[in-house]
């Protein structure tokens, strides 16, 4: 049996359903639990345990991403996916973890959204 949602394998009594679909466990709970990158209390909750601990601890993926992001002022998110080697999805999920600590942020140019780092001056078209 197939997730039909990545088209991954399932073994048998592993599948779950939601939504009238056939889902395997990763696809299952970010069904559920979808990631959302415009969170007060999740960016309350990042920053706070990052002072505990003496600031954030960030991935390679997150550092490439930050580093990208310092070289090209703005990246559309699919440029950023392919250049770290993730999908789309995969990449919302870094994205929303990196905008609750308040390290990257979208802005609006020319009708896009654009990833760009957090402290990227407001250049007054982004929202």
């Amino acid at each position: 049996m197939k997730c039909e949602s990545c088209q991954a394998e399932i073994e048998a009594g592993d599948e779950r359903e939601h939504a009238g679909r056939t889902l395997c466990e990763d696809c299952y709970m970010d069904a559920l639990s979808p990631a959302r990158s415009c969170d007060p209390w999740a960016v309350f909750s990042a920053k706070s345990a990052a002072e505990l601990e003496g600031g954030a601890e960030l991935t390679e993926v997150h550092q490439k991403m930050l580093h990208k992001l310092q070289q090209d002022k703005y990246v559309l998110p699919p440029d950023l996916a392919a250049h770290v080697g993730l999908s789309l999805e995969q990449l919302q999920k870094e994205l929303a973890a990196l905008r609750h600590l308040e390290l990257i942020r979208g802005a609006r140019k020319g009708g896009q959204v654009y990833v760009t780092r957090f402290d990227t001056p407001h250049d007054g078209e982004d929202n």
